[in-house]
């Protein structure tokens, strides 16, 4: 647990330090042409699908963070409620995709919203530090990721 703690603090400085060095609006260009590949009604599929299946695989997650840090970055604001629900189905999913999916990767279960926990992370540090969302709503998704 202290380890996980570690390493999401990490990610989280990593991942900030990045947004500035790389040049905020080239690095949030490139967040936001990741999730234009997705038409809305595509993300809606989506949002549905991770809803009754749960998450198998990474790219829900990362979708997720990049609509996340936009909408906290003052882009693609009409996504906020979209972001919302996909992160509350990220922090929902998180403690119990271990279980369901029983695969094995090193030793430990696979879970699908693991492959991009620092993503999800920073998404979060994001959205506090934008004042968009209740704290209340920022603190329910940190602690499903420590």
């Amino acid at each position: 647990m202290i380890v996980r703690k570690a390493v999401l603090l990490l990610a989280s400085v990593f991942a900030s330090a990045v947004l500035f060095a790389a040049g905020r609006s080239d690095y949030l260009d490139l967040r936001e042409a990741a999730v234009d590949a997705y038409t809305p009604e595509r993300r809606a599929a989506y949002v549905e699908r991770i809803g009754r299946d749960g998450i198998t695989e990474h790219g829900f997650a990362r979708l997720t963070a990049n609509i996340g840090i936009l909408v906290s970055n003052g882009r693609r604001g009409e996504l906020r409620g979209e972001f919302v629900r996909m992160m509350d189905l990220c922090a929902h999913e998180q403690p119990i995709a271990e279980k369901r999916n029983g695969a094995t990767r090193g030793g430990h279960l696979a879970v699908g919203s693991e492959f991009a926990v620092k993503e999800l992370v920073f998404a979060i540090e994001e959205a506090v530090r934008s004042g968009l969302f209740p704290k209340e709503k920022t603190d329910a998704w940190r602690l499903a990721f420590t």
